[in-house]
């Protein structure tokens, strides 16, 4: 039913395309102002957007926003629950939506995915490539608040994983570029 990636992300991939423009033009706007409630360390709003927007998805289908709601409920899932492999799956399956959908998330969907939820599940290494990736992405498509983000969240990561100093601050010095 219209739950049906509520428990197995998986099944998030069977979901038809969303059809109400309408509904994804709030799912994106709701996405734009996650940052603000995370940043701003209003949990109950957070979770609110969250809840919200992964509650469209799955009643209504998989829009351009999908990909990031999905992300997002699958880092609140894991603040709430703890249940790390279950939300690296959340976020690994949207990944996959985005890139199907041609990428226009990806920037977002891969920060949530990296800098939320792969640390708290597998090495930091393992997503040094996705960020590299989704930085260039987010400049690219004009998203340069995610495209610094995940540039960020690639030269910390890269620091997290041992690499030598000077390769550190190489990528650093690429970001300016």
């Amino acid at each position: 039913g219209a739950l049906a990636g509520a428990n197995e992300p998986s099944a998030l991939l069977d979901l038809p395309p969303l059809d109400d423009p309408a509904i994804d033009r709030a799912v994106m706007l709701t996405l734009r102002l996650q940052p603000s409630a995370s940043m701003a360390q209003d949990r109950d709003l957070f979770a609110l957007l969250a809840l919200t927007n992964y509650l469209s998805v799955l009643e209504h289908g998989l829009g351009i926003g999908a990909p990031g709601a999905i992300a997002v409920f699958g880092s609140l899932e894991l603040l709430m629950t703890g249940a790390a492999a279950q939300a690296h799956a959340r976020t690994t399956i949207a990944l996959e939506v985005a890139r199907r959908q041609g990428g226009m998330l990806l920037s977002y969907t891969a920060f949530v995915h990296s800098w939320l939820v792969n640390h708290w599940y597998g090495p930091p290494a393992d997503v040094l490539a996705l960020t590299r990736e989704a930085s260039g992405v987010g400049f690219e498509s004009g998203d340069l608040l995610f495209g610094s983000f995940n540039a960020a969240a690639h030269v910390v990561t890269l620091a997290l994983s041992g690499a030598p100093l000077d390769e550190v601050v190489a990528a650093a010095d690429e970001c300016h570029e």
